[in-house]
Formats: C-alpha cells, structure tokens, sequence
C-alpha cells in the first residue's frame, strides 16, 4: 500500500492499464485508458491528428473525480495541457490553490542533452 488516499492516471498502453488495474486491487485507485490509435515508442500516437486523442488523454483521470488532488502529477503525453487541467479540476472541485500542487516530470531546462521541453509556460499559467 502506497499510503495515497485516492490515484486517477492514464495511459495510452492498454495492456500497462489493465495489468495496473489487475495488480493494484485497491478501489481508490483509478487507471484509465487513452485511446490514441496505433502508437510508436514511449506511447507516441502515430497519426497526431486524430481528434479524440488529446482531449481523452488530457481530461479522462479527473472527470469522475469529484473532490481535488492535493498533488497532480503530470508523466506521459500532452504534459502542458494535462497540467493546465490538472490547475481547473482543482479550482472547479474547490482546492485549495495555496496548496495543491502540480509537478511535471521531466521538468528540467535541459533535458536529454540540451534539449529543452518549454515547461516554463506554465510558471504563467500557475501564477
């Protein structure tokens, strides 16, 4: 037991979200599965655009949660947008936002040699 009160996540491998499911035996937690059609390494939709994907991806963990998160985090695809409405499901559910908190993994300057992901955007958006 991880001690978390309550999970709600995706993922675009329907084969990892079952075997979550099936392996975690605990109600409070919530795997979801983002169809994002055939897909490349790391989860990669391979036609980007297909219109379903993004707001499936983005929006499935939070629309059956009906209280707010004290921490989101955000892994795997459409980081920026998933953070984006991880900050309006805590504000429509009534979160605190003096403490809620929303990390981004991967969130340095300099990811994989040099390489910058433009995370910085959402110092805007959180302020």
């Amino acid at each position: 037991h991880t001690g978390v009160p309550r999970y709600s996540g995706i993922d675009s491998d329907a084969v990892w979200v079952s075997q979550a499911r099936d392996n975690s035996k605990l109600e409070h937690f919530r795997f979801n599965f983002a169809d994002v059609g055939a897909s490349k390494a790391w989860g990669y939709p391979q036609n980007p655009l297909l219109q379903k994907i993004q707001y499936n991806y983005q929006i499935a963990p939070l629309v059956l949660e009906d209280e707010p998160f004290d921490v989101y985090l955000v892994d795997g695809r459409y980081r920026v947008a998933c953070a984006c409405v991880s900050f309006l499901h805590a504000i429509k559910t009534g979160g605190n936002m003096d403490t809620v908190r929303v990390g981004i993994h991967d969130n340095d300057a300099n990811h994989q040699a040099g390489m910058r992901r433009h995370y910085d955007v959402l110092t805007t958006v959180a302020e």
